[in-house]
């Protein structure tokens, strides 16, 4: 699609609108030709480090916050040969895209919060659904369970760009409910904004996560 297109999808605003994009990730190492490059800031690195190797290994995009240096310099960005999506928040709409490429989703998703307790509760809906002769999957910290195929994981809501295209990969194969973890660190970077959410379970709530949420309030 073009760049204008998918900034109009995400409402968000682009330079070089006619460029064509066919992807994105956050990892410059997994871009491939005409992909947005999503230069998010993390704990450790901003993202912003890695442009240039991002457009390097085919990039024609990339998206970054509003807030960023770089927009000092906005004509110099106009000038470029890559399209620039500009967000107030970079990581949701970075989440947005990735839902854009990747639309397609099971008719029922099944999210699962709290402290402890995810995994248990995402196996047994999948179990019940499956019991009831529904073609069910689970999504979390043990990787994907599904009736088509199994896939180990490692991480409980992992980064937009695995997990939209897992979601959608489940809904081309046939699968109708989807029960899927939803970690405090997914929601609070938005990871989950583009899923069409039918059924929230929530199980506790402990002092577990106070190193990422700072304080009980935030968490």
């Amino acid at each position: 699609m073009l760049a204008g297109d998918l900034a109009k999808k995400v409402n968000v605003t682009v330079t070089n609108p006619n460029i064509e994009v066919s992807g994105v990730s956050e990892d410059s190492r997994q871009i491939k030709q005409n992909f947005v490059f999503a230069a998010l800031a993390g704990s450790k690195v901003n993202g912003e480090k890695f442009i240039a190797d991002a457009v390097s290994a085919g990039a024609s995009a990339i998206l970054i916050d509003s807030s960023s240096p770089l927009l000092a310099a906005r004509k110099m960005l106009e000038t470029l040969p890559v399209a620039v999506f500009i967000s107030d928040n970079a990581r949701k709409t970075f989440t947005l895209m990735c839902q854009a490429f990747y639309p397609a989703s099971p008719k029922i998703i099944a999210a699962v919060t709290g402290t402890n307790g995810k995994t248990s509760v995402s196996v047994f809906c999948r179990q019940i659904w499956g019991a009831a002769n529904i073609n069910a999957a689970s999504m979390g910290t043990i990787g994907i369970i599904s009736k088509s195929f199994n896939e180990e994981g490692n991480l409980t809501s992992p980064a937009p760009s695995i997990l939209y295209r897992n979601v959608n990969r489940l809904a081309a194969l046939g699968v109708e409910n989807l029960a899927i973890e939803a970690s405090s660190h997914g929601l609070d970077q938005y990871r989950l904004d583009g899923l069409k959410i039918q059924v929230a379970g929530f199980t506790n709530l402990t002092r577990d996560h106070l190193d990422y949420h700072k304080t009980m309030e935030n968490y």
